[in-house]
């Protein structure tokens, strides 16, 4: 069964391959809209990639909330804000306002930044052994938890569940009520950056007996290569997986039985981040050298190096975002490489997410902030707007063990 899966995984991507991919040029459709959600670290399985219209610039600050807590990063889905933080909080946020809708303490640190899938929020805790919890997004009710018997190292959401992997394991619990669907061991260490949804499965890259490798959980065995990963990996418009080694070189995975393919970047220090759009992959070195590749090793130098940039680009409209590691946003045309507009921050910023025109940031102190076009105001939705009587909500669990596994109601602030 587990072959016939593989043989069926396989020729799709084969297919995907002949069908899209021709050619020595980016010609893929860009991935599936995203507009008005985040979903994930990289904005969910377009990482870090928006269809979102690109933010009309100069910016300014339309609201700013500060949680106190180091975050992850945010994510967006109707309307609702989401981060977790370090120092064991996590809070939604109405995106229009920045005025809190629901909040938790947690029992431990996060592992990993939140995932949304439908109106669920899924985040893994840090814990002597560590947890899932599922929250509702809307009112931050949680609906369900369950432990792990391992530390967990992250996660990525679809309708259907969670996938959450761990030290040895990856698990896949039911978004209903938390079954746990499927485990599977892991056949390495896993290595580099957050889970990939390729395919409708999980991938991700690890370190093995036999070296490093890429794998799912529908494979026999990992596709086995050279080289050491450092940032991905992602999927491309044409369905094609791609990573960046801490070497530099760009490598690009179509399904083939030949494994990955390799190219050799002209960046001139060890990766940021890679993105990818409809543009191409983009990939930016931590001395803001900006490299726009495809997947045939096609390279165009966009920028020279000129400062330290720790944090991966995010792209809409023809533009890649770039936080310096001073906290100035710079904005880039992707076909010019010129600065088109920087915007000066007053902290560290540690993340960013592309909201209907606008800017979520996070900074390294725990603010949130929306930046918006000066000095129109950013639309929401009304159809998907949160229940003005969720709002100022708050639920919290100051217990570690012995939480309850039913779902807890959302007690009201008083103003």
């Amino acid at each position: 069964m587990r072959r016939l899966r593989l043989t069926i995984f396989t020729l799709a991507i084969a297919t995907l391959v002949l069908t899209g991919c021709s050619g020595h040029s980016f010609t893929g459709a860009a991935p599936t809209s995203n507009q008005g959600r985040w979903l994930g670290f990289g904005g969910g399985s377009e990482r870090r990639f928006s269809t979102d219209t690109a933010p009309e610039t100069p910016l300014v600050e339309a609201w700013r909330f500060e949680s106190g807590v180091c975050p992850w990063g945010m994510t967006v889905h109707r309307g609702v804000a989401v981060y977790a933080g370090l120092q064991y909080g996590i809070f939604g946020l109405d995106a229009a306002t920045g005025e809190r809708i629901w909040s938790w303490t947690l029992p431990a640190s996060p592992a990993a930044a939140p995932e949304i899938a439908g109106d669920h929020v899924y985040l893994a805790v840090d814990l002597p052994l560590g947890e899932i919890w599922c929250l509702d997004l809307l009112d931050g009710v949680r609906l369900w938890r369950r432990l792990l018997e391992e530390l967990p190292q992250g996660l990525v959401a679809d309708e259907g569940g969670v996938w959450v992997l761990t030290t040895h394991y990856l698990h896949r619990f039911r978004a209903l009520d938390g079954e746990l669907l499927e485990e599977h061991e892991l056949p390495g260490r896993p290595l580099a950056g957050p889970l990939a949804l390729w395919m409708g499965e999980p991938v991700l890259l690890m370190k093995g007996l036999k070296g490093t490798g890429l794998w799912g959980p529908a494979w026999e065995e990992p596709v086995w290569f050279e080289g050491e990963p450092a940032v991905g990996p992602v999927v491309t418009g044409e369905g094609v997986l791609a990573w960046l080694n801490r070497s530099g070189e760009l490598g690009v995975y179509m399904g083939s039985e030949e494994g990955p393919l390799f190219y050799q970047t002209p960046l001139t220090a060890p990766p940021a981040g890679i993105a990818s759009a409809p543009e191409g992959l983009v990939l930016l070195g931590r001395d803001r050298s900006l490299v726009v590749a495809d997947i045939h090793g096609e390279m165009r130098p966009v920028l020279e190096p000129t400062t330290i940039c720790l944090t991966p680009p995010v792209v809409t409209g023809g533009l890649v975002w770039i936080v310096e590691a001073e906290g100035d946003l710079s904005a880039v045309d992707l076909v010019t490489g010129e600065e088109v507009y920087r915007h000066p921050t007053d902290k560290p910023v540690q993340g960013l997410a592309l909201l209907n025109g606008g800017l979520l940031v996070t900074t390294a102190d725990g603010a949130g902030m929306l930046l918006v076009p000066a000095p129109s105001e950013i639309d929401t939705p009304t159809e998907e707007a949160v229940d003005e009587s969720t709002e100022g909500n708050t639920v919290e669990d100051s217990s570690a063990e012995g939480a309850d596994e039913e779902a807890l109601d959302v007690e009201a602030e008083t103003p």
